[in-house]
């Protein structure tokens, strides 16, 4: 098989990338499957500290016991009040001044708390006996209505004019009592609070008529006065018409802007006319400038220019223009010996000539008035005469239209005030027939309040207690001991930073737990010797790296490259890693161990293979890659494993990682080897595991559940998980007989048949020939064998 082409094919990514809908449907079912996995979790702990549920629910029966037992008797009475209302307007059956039902009724409900009704209720109990009022013994006079606040509730019941009066007492009798009088106090604040409300109502409202009709009779008089003064035309405010004075002022101002413009216009023309005639220049091109001040026809005598001359030259040209046309339209059918043509021709000739003369006859006239000085001064006298007839006009504008303004001025604010009296009179006539509305309704309603509060029944009074309820007492102290009990042992869960079963293992870390190890004797310090699986291949402890060779060869021949790595140092992955390889060699395989752990060498050290050329050194050379990997391959004392060391210590690790040489080396071990395994540093001391595990078919977490925590090795999981490495499982390691009989027991090496008999020999099966004496030797002596857990 080509190398390239393997390199090329192998899954180096581990899991494929997932897109994006696909990472939300995850995350949401993964965030439905925390939430029952928190529940259940949380029920097993409760399962085991079922002993705190029990005391608590203890404790919280006695003390409801007690309670229940010492606590004082409570008694109640009810009256019930029904609020009819009437109409005000007794004239008018379906007046709108009628009280709501959805106002009137809170409204009488919250009488009952005020302090005129209470202390008219203590009032009356003072007249009755003594004990009808064991609510207020030892109690200071001042904090009776305190008293009767705390213990009285009034409440309107929904839909109804009814309002329910409950009053709690120590006696019966005494809270039957007590209500009668509360009810009593009630009805008679009703009553005189209306009686005494409508006269000094009526009285307060006669008055202000009084300084109304003062006021309106003043306002009238005065508004006449302004209607005189002003001269009222009888226009309003919402009518179009100006006041004439106002549009005086108008006009005035519109001839004042035009003269002021002529007067402006006639100055300019006076100083460029003085310009030109002083710097003898040609005076015709203020001629059209000054026709609309001086005329037309005396410009065109100021220029020898003759009106009907004009005219008599224009009729001329219209007759020529038609002669024209008439010898073209000759030409086209006569020749030029044509006496018609002839005659036409004579005629053209003749008027051209006369047009000829009369423009050069105009012309040597006009010229000789224009170069005339007589000119300019002609035109600076009419010039002169317009401006001082328009400076005149401007003042007397001016003057008028000070005037105009001072009277408009007095007459404005005189229709202002006139304006603002009208408004004044008619607030007053409105506020007038209101006050007369309001009195003759008083006046009609002095017989009787516009609200009826009667009683509904008579006063009850139940002769059982209302409180305690035995009930409600046992109800509420069983809440509070469960209640107190599951806090309790929340709280000592989440102080609890360990895993308590493999249960928990799997539902706090999503992945499942492949196998369990115990905690494994020392036997040698280095070399194959130490490996239990090559030196014990019976015992329990090689049992459990069996156990989990045949669960990574039932996942398929894509677990043929595994990373192993841990939490934290110190877990003991580079053990797990060296047995589960032996494991394989033993079963046929052909196994490569490759310490990709640069920074603590673990596996380099147990082989002592630290100081020869290894992982560092080649993916720092450009060799071969077969010669390169053979070179540095050495055998062990296992058969069918190999191990690749780590050679010198890099400066970066995760840098040599992350080369594509490291690439090449896991597609030459696949090639030549039936199993690869990756010992890579701890999760959470590097990122040397991350990158390594997404080149492989999976990554394998050592978990040391007796001194992991378990927010670190959930972090180390999250890690992984971010860095897309395809973490298949967790191996619980060094779990101690102690662990197993509290929470990892799960009767490992009962009738499991992996027990030694004394001479070292098993049979052929792998049964015990020892029976169950022997089985129970082995559970003391920790030879216990560990049940497969997938």
């Amino acid at each position: 098989m080509d190398l390239q082409a393997a390199f090329q094919g192998s899954n180096f990514g581990g899991r494929p990338r997932m897109t994006g809908m696909e990472k939300q449907s995850e995350e949401a079912r993964h965030s439905a499957v925390d939430v029952l996995q928190a529940v259940l979790r949380f029920s097993r702990a409760v399962r085991t500290r079922k002993i705190y549920v029990g005391l608590a629910l203890a404790l919280a029966a006695i003390f409801g016991g007690i309670y229940f037992a010492t606590a004082t008797r409570i008694y109640e009475a009810t009256a019930s009040l029904m609020v009819t209302p009437r109409s005000t307007d007794l004239l008018n059956a379906n007046s709108n001044n009628t009280v709501r039902n959805d106002t009137l009724v809170p409204t009488y409900e919250s009488l009952f708390g005020r302090a005129v009704v209470l202390d008219g209720a203590i009032d009356r109990l003072l007249l009755l006996s003594p004990k009808y009022r064991i609510d207020f013994e030892d109690v200071d006079r001042d904090k009776w209505r305190r008293v009767l606040e705390d213990n009285l509730s009034a409440q309107a019941l929904r839909r109804t004019n009814i309002i329910e009066l409950t009053y709690r007492s120590k006696s019966a009798e005494a809270a039957s009592a007590v209500v009668e009088a509360i009810v009593s106090s009630y009805l008679e604040f009703v009553e005189e609070d209306h009686k005494d409300m409508s006269t000094q109502l009526v009285e307060i409202l006669r008055v202000e008529l009084a300084k109304n009709e003062s006021e309106l009779i003043s306002k009238k008089r005065q508004l006449r006065v302004l209607k005189e003064q002003v001269g009222d035309l009888g226009i309003s405010d919402d009518d179009d018409l100006v006041h004439p004075i106002l549009q005086r002022v108008v006009l005035i101002n519109n001839r004042l802007a035009e003269v002021q413009q002529e007067r402006i216009e006639l100055h300019a023309a006076q100083i460029a006319i003085r310009q030109a005639v002083a710097s003898d220049t040609d005076l015709r091109q203020h001629l059209l400038t000054l026709e609309p001040f001086l005329g037309r026809e005396l410009l065109l005598s100021a220029m020898g220019l003759n009106p009907n001359e004009l005219k008599a030259a224009e009729d001329l040209k219209q007759k020529l223009l038609l002669s024209r046309a008439r010898h073209r339209k000759l030409a086209e059918h006569f020749g030029p010996s044509h006496p018609e043509r002839l005659e036409l021709q004579q005629a053209i000739e003749d008027s051209e000539k006369y047009l000829e003369q009369m423009r050069s006859g105009s012309t040597s006239r006009s010229r000789e008035r224009l170069t005339n000085e007589s000119l300019g001064r002609l035109l600076l006298s009419m010039v002169n005469e317009r401006l001082t007839k328009a400076v005149a006009h401007e003042r007397e504008l001016d003057r008028q239209y000070n005037l105009a303004t001072g009277e408009a001025k007095v007459v404005t604010r005189e229709l202002t005030l006139l304006s603002e009296t009208q408004s004044d009179v008619e607030r007053l006539m409105h506020l007038h027939d209101t006050l007369l509305d309001r009195i003759v309704s008083f006046d009609l309603s002095k017989n009787g309040p516009d609200v009826r509060v009667s009683t509904v029944g008579k006063t009850e009074a139940r002769m059982d207690p209302v409180a305690p309820k035995l009930s409600l007492v046992v109800v509420l102290a069983a809440l509070g001991g469960l209640s107190f009990g599951l806090g309790v042992i929340y709280v000592l869960d989440l102080m609890d930073d360990r895993f308590r079963s493999p249960e928990d293992l799997k539902d706090q870390l999503g992945v499942p737990v492949l196998a369990i190890v115990r905690k494994l004797e020392t036997m040698v310090d280095a070399g194959a010797e130490s490996l239990h699986v090559h030196i014990a291949p019976q015992s329990v402890e090689a049992e459990a790296f069996r156990t989990l060779r045949t669960t990574l060869s039932f996942s398929g021949p894509e677990m043929q490259r595994v990373t192993i790595s841990s939490a934290e140092p110190g877990d003991g992955k580079t053990t797990v890693l060296a047995n589960l390889g032996a494991s394989f060699g033993q079963s046929g395989k052909r196994t490569l161990l490759i310490d990709a752990d640069l920074r603590k060498p673990g596996l380099s050290t147990m082989f002592c293979y630290r100081k020869m050329p290894g992982l560092s050194d080649f993916l720092q050379s450009e060799e071969p890659i077969d010669n390169a990997c053979k070179s540095r391959i050495q055998e062990t004392a296992v058969t069918g494993m190999h191990v690749f060391p780590c050679g010198p210590k890099p400066a970066d690790p995760a840098e040599l990682l992350s080369r594509s040489r490291f690439d090449e080396l896991v597609a030459w071990a696949e090639q030549n080897y039936d199993q690869v395994l990756i010992d890579c540093p701890p999760v959470m001391a590097a990122s040397d595991a991350a990158i390594v595990g997404r080149r492989t078919d999976g990554l394998l977490l050592v978990v040391q559940p007796a001194k992991n925590h378990r927010r670190l090795v959930i972090r180390a999981v999250e890690h992984l998980q971010s860095m897309e490495s395809p973490l298949v499982g967790i191996v619980a390691n060094r779990v101690t007989n102690e662990q197993e009989d509290g929470y990892y027991g799960y009767g490992y090496g009962h009738g499991y048949g992996y027990g030694h008999s004394e001479d070292g020999d098993s049979s052929a099966d792998g049964g015990s020939d020892n029976g169950p004496e022997d089985d129970d030797r082995n559970d003391e002596n920790g030879m216990v064998s560990p049940r497969r857990v997938a």
